[in-house]
């Protein structure tokens, strides 16, 4: 063993307790991230088409052609409005439908999803 790997190998054996308590901490930062890592596992896959679909849809249950994207996504949990305001993004950019927002009487913008009608039959 050379003389800079002999030095590299005693800094190591010297910091070795310091290294394992590093060690120690980071398994038990994952252990506390763990649920949540275990929920988001559980996720069905993202599927651009699958979301876009989905909004589609909304628009021929509810017999309408313009929706606020709040109201769509009431009740959906926070990764599933990523998803949906992705695949939104998606069918603007294929002309299915156009994004646009209004301010609302107290300065806050909403933004409106409507979709093109060719696309509801």
């Amino acid at each position: 063993m050379g003389s800079s790997h002999r030095l590299h190998f005693l800094i190591i054996w010297q910091r070795f307790p310091e290294l394992l308590l590093g060690e120690k901490e980071v398994c038990l930062a994952l252990k506390k991230k763990m649920p949540g890592l275990l929920r988001s596992s559980t996720r069905e896959p993202f599927e651009v088409e699958v979301y876009a679909s989905r909004i589609l849809k909304y628009f021929t249950d509810t017999n309408k052609n313009v929706v606020s994207f709040g109201e769509f996504c009431e009740g959906k949990e926070h990764w599933e409005t990523c998803r949906y305001f992705f695949a939104s993004l998606h069918l603007a950019a294929t002309d299915k439908v156009t994004i646009s927002t209004i301010r609302k009487d107290d300065d806050i913008r909403n933004v409106l999803v409507h979709v093109r009608n060719a696309f509801l039959l």
